[in-house]
């Protein structure tokens, strides 16, 4: 819609407003007239909408008030703003699939603003009620969680968020990195192997090969160790090197920037 149809509406709702309307009518006018303010950027919008959420208490149409005002904000990625609009619903009200994106946009939000701690929490809701979004949620919350270092459930939300189609290839170079932090090799062995063989189109998939690569080199299988240091460094045209592969494992972390035995994430 057109900035001058809201504008219109605007006008026509202010206009409703002084004439001899019922409550009912009155809340509908009232709300109209904050949300095309909203959307034609009229300084006094977010205050309408504030001030119509306040003054109706648990009227049903505060849901949809709180809704519009977070929403406003969240995809201009005004992200402050948003937590502070979203943070005037009552989720309980809502309906199940509302309640989660609710939730999982005030975590996704505070994670835009680098604030996890904040964020988690809201993730950790958003998975557990089994909508669509969930699986974004267990995502975020499985990178947050990897973060901070808790790796059990990082892996157990990545391992989620996998199950969706959007995520399957998304996830993999991350739980590699998880199990191989982990110091489990066999389990990176065993869950790259048949992933890297499948031809997927994987996101990150020279990291999975050296991780894999190392796996392989902790555990003296050097031919195997071999063969993903070349696909890592074949998949990085400026890692071309002419010596041997076992050769080009301690050039491949002087330009990865990894000094450590085990790479990182």
């Amino acid at each position: 819609m057109t900035s001058s149809f809201f504008s219109a509406s605007l006008y026509d709702n202010s206009r409703l407003l002084n004439q001899n309307l019922n409550s009912e009518q009155q809340k509908s006018a009232t709300l109209h007239q904050a949300m095309a303010a909203l959307e034609i950027e009229s300084p006094d919008g977010p205050g309408l909408m504030k001030s119509y959420i306040f003054e109706n208490g648990n009227h049903p149409t505060v849901a949809t008030a709180g809704l519009y005002l977070g929403d406003h904000f969240f995809y201009k990625r005004n992200y402050s703003e948003a937590i502070e609009g979203y943070a005037l619903v009552k989720t309980n009200g809502l309906a199940e699939t509302n309640k989660a994106e609710v939730l999982f946009k005030q975590g996704y939000s505070h994670f835009q603003l680098k604030n996890n701690a904040a964020a988690a929490p809201f993730f950790d809701q958003a998975k557990t009620l089994n909508q669509p979004i969930s699986a974004d949620a267990y995502y975020y919350s499985g990178f947050i969680a990897m973060q901070n270092g808790n790796s059990s459930k990082a892996i157990t939300d990545l391992q989620a968020a996998g199950k969706t189609s959007f995520y399957a290839t998304k996830v993999p170079y991350l739980l590699t990195a998880l199990y191989y932090q982990e110091g489990n090799y066999d389990q990176v062995i065993g869950y790259a192997e048949p992933l890297l063989a499948s031809g997927q189109n994987l996101d990150r998939k020279e990291t999975i090969n050296l991780y894999l690569a190392e796996a392989y080199y902790a555990k003296k299988d050097f031919a195997n160790a071999s063969k993903n240091y070349d696909a890592f460094i074949n998949s990085k045209k400026r890692y071309a090197f002419p010596g041997g592969s076992l050769q080009s494992r301690n050039f491949i972390f002087l330009k990865s920037g990894i000094t450590s035995e085990r790479p990182t994430i």
